[in-house]
């Protein structure tokens, strides 16, 4: 996407300030400056504010929305979030969520934590080059089942999601999405068990007629066939 995101960590009032423009190259005003970036600041404000606040150039701000970024603090920057995951964490969550968006599929800006559902998508079926089973076996947390918490599980899958082409459109029927979004969330499963889960689910999938050219999804809901674009903007 040719953006740049920059973590600044500091504990107000302690803070760079605008110094830190110049010392990252930040903006034209800087010769030879940035000018397509996002700098995350993480700040709670001695635990009285919100984590995440985020200084976006103007070029990212025509290709982002600023309503992604008040997502993304209330969703990964709030006090419960932060205490139950964790400042690194959460940062950690911040960023791999705003990577997902600048680099993915169209639509995936609209849709916080898109990444996290993509996870259970991807899982079932992916073209050449893309997020096959046998890739996802050969990593380290499935060696002889050992068990990985949810946070690593994803820092592990991420990148090999993150091959497959993004002119790669998918259509998914939500159900689909939230059963493998919540095989894959589980704590109580173990790797071995999240890997075997969402083997069957694509198994169920296929033999449901939901699985179609490697990732349009189709079910009945209601009555009616209801296909779902899988985080593609129709609002926009």
């Amino acid at each position: 996407s040719g953006v740049r995101i920059r973590v600044l960590v500091q504990d107000y009032p302690n803070t760079p300030g605008l110094a830190i423009k110049e010392y990252w190259g930040l903006g034209s005003s800087v010769p030879g400056g940035d000018d397509k970036y996002v700098v995350l600041v993480a700040d709670d404000f001695g635990g009285k504010g919100n984590l995440l606040n985020f200084n976006v150039s103007p070029e990212v701000d025509l290709l982002v929305s600023p309503a992604y970024f008040s997502r993304l603090s209330g969703k990964y920057g709030t006090k419960f979030y932060v205490r139950d995951r964790g400042e690194d964490i959460a940062i950690m969550d911040a960023v791999e969520d705003l990577a997902a968006c600048l680099v993915g599929e169209e639509g995936m800006c609209s849709v916080v934590n898109a990444s996290e559902a993509l996870l259970g998508l991807k899982f079932l079926g992916r073209p050449a080059g893309g997020c096959e089973r046998e890739q996802i076996e050969k990593l380290d947390c499935f060696q002889g089942g050992k068990e990985v918490d949810y946070n690593q599980f994803r820092t592990l899958i991420l990148p090999v999601l993150m091959t497959a082409p993004s002119s790669a459109r998918k259509k998914a029927e939500l159900t689909v999405v939230e059963r493998g979004e919540a095989i894959l969330t589980d704590t109580k499963l173990s790797a071995e068990e999240k890997l075997a889960a969402m083997a069957k689910l694509h198994e169920d999938a296929k033999n449901s007629n939901w699985l179609e050219q490697c990732g349009a999804y189709e079910t009945v809901v209601d009555g009616e066939t209801e296909v779902v674009k899988s985080f593609v903007a129709s609002e926009s």
